[in-house]
């Protein structure tokens, strides 16, 4: 008598294809989850003085503009209380949106039909915001009449 291993069988076939698919589609999906978070993709503190200094932002696309200017509030608040001090006031800076450029997929193109089935280099346009804060820190209570100050534990877990 003559015994079959099961990966010889066609239903053996079916499971190492499927398992191997699903392994693949799972390595997939988790760089592109861990490559995008929704947190700001890169970020430069710049010390300008004895206590002032220059928070750059780069958002990704993602991200909104109450996002990028919320994230930027919070590294101020963060870099201020290392730093030693109570609270901050933001003496200059912007939340600004660009235009990002990315391919665009082309789900109906087949190169070996002479048939016009897509458009090559097809582009879709995303926003994606930016920001840039300068600010002074400072001890003791924050100035109630200055719109501007802002108590850095208020930002802070």
């Amino acid at each position: 008598m003559r015994t079959t291993l099961w990966w010889r069988t066609a239903c053996g076939w079916v499971i190492l294809l499927t398992a191997g698919a699903l392994a693949a589609a799972g390595c997939s999906l988790t760089t592109a989850y861990q490559k995008e978070k929704g947190t700001p993709s890169s970020e430069t503190v710049t010390r300008m003085g004895e206590a002032a200094w220059r928070i750059d932002l780069s958002g990704y696309v993602t991200n909104s503009r109450q996002k990028v200017l919320s994230t930027l509030l919070r590294r101020c608040a963060e870099v201020t209380s290392r730093a030693g001090y109570d609270y901050f006031i933001v003496t200059g800076g912007e939340v600004y949106g660009e235009n990002d450029p990315q391919p665009a997929p082309l789900a109906t193109y087949a190169p070996e039909s002479s048939a016009p089935g897509g458009q090559e280099g097809s582009l879709r346009v995303s926003q994606r915001y930016n920001g840039t804060a300068l600010f002074q820190a400072f001890k003791g209570k924050k100035p109630a009449d200055n719109p501007l100050a802002f108590d850095a534990r208020e930002f802070l877990p």
